[in-house]
């Protein structure tokens, strides 16, 4: 059986097997700010289920992380497209978007997605209105925008569309007359002289650099001169009685550069210079690549 049908009779809705897509998400950590007015922290997550690619929408993206994640009604989730081939990122604003890259990975029917969730904006926010896809094509894509009261919309004929051509009187280009152009013939006297270079010291001043360094230098000594003279009570504090909780830099573990990591874990990769969370899912990716490879 495969993950699309038990995932559809879980919910006790069919999806067709042709149709089903695998959603990746990479839900980014945050604080969730609930109603109660409480805060709790929500770790990094990697989720994963099937949708029905002819159903799916950006609304309906957004109530499968709703059923998966809490967050606060003052907070609202921001959804990007994320491909694995060029490492690019692309916003999901409206349902076009969602269209595009649906229809991008129609061959291996595997959707990837950022998600992080942000607070709302106070200002008004006018969202465009965009009609609910009822059926869509891989091959061709019929949307239904704000205003049309028609719902039986006809087949676009792709191979029959002409693109118009632009008048040429509209172009307007800067005409270069390359039969007029000269070039300004070499002296004879300036053949063979000598130019005079600019030593190393003059350049470095010329350009800037001896200020902007003098400027640093100054600034560091200024630091070090009212740090010395100012009073130190810590001096006299044990190593023992240092209170780490009034540190200025917050002191975690979080990593930076591993919410850039971003695999399938069906086909792991196993290049030089692939990266993994930890260890745990280094082992489980060995695991998987030697598993995929038996099977191939």
């Amino acid at each position: 059986m495969e993950r699309g049908e038990t995932a559809a009779r879980e919910e006790g809705v069919p999806i067709d097997p042709d149709a089903v897509f695998r959603v990746c998400v990479q839900f980014g950590q945050f604080t969730a700010k609930l109603d109660d007015g409480t805060c709790v922290h929500v770790p990094r997550k990697c989720l994963e289920w099937v949708v029905d690619y002819q159903q799916c929408t950006l609304e309906s993206l957004e109530k499968d992380l709703v059923a998966r994640v809490t967050w606060g009604k003052c907070q609202q989730v921001v959804m990007s497209g994320y491909d694995m081939t060029t490492g690019e990122e692309t916003p999901f604003k409206d349902n076009m978007d969602v269209v595009h890259a649906l229809f991008v990975r129609k061959s291996d029917k595997k959707l990837f997605l950022y998600a992080d969730v942000e607070d709302k904006h106070d200002q008004l926010v006018t969202n465009s209105s965009v009609s609910e896809v009822n059926e869509l094509f891989m091959d061709e894509v019929v949307t239904a925008r704000h205003g049309d009261e028609s719902n039986n919309l006809p087949d676009i004929d792709w191979d029959g569309l002409e693109i118009a051509q632009i008048p040429q009187e509209q172009v307007h280009h800067q005409v270069i007359d390359w039969d007029g152009l000269e070039i300004a013939p070499i002296l004879e006297a300036d053949v063979g002289s000598l130019v005079p270079l600019m030593g190393e010291d003059d350049m470095y001043a010329f350009v800037g650099l001896r200020a902007e360094d003098e400027r640093a230098e100054q600034a560091r000594l200024q630091a070090e001169n009212q740090r010395d003279s100012a009073p130190n009570p810590a001096a006299d504090v044990a190593q023992g009685d240092l209170n780490l909780n009034e540190a200025e830099i917050d002191v975690n573990d979080v990593v930076p550069s591993e919410a850039g990591v971003f695999y399938d874990r069906d086909d792991p990769p196993m290049e030089v210079g692939s990266l993994y969370i930890s260890m745990v899912e280094f082992r489980s990716a060995v695991r998987q690549h030697a598993i995929k490879g038996n099977l191939s």
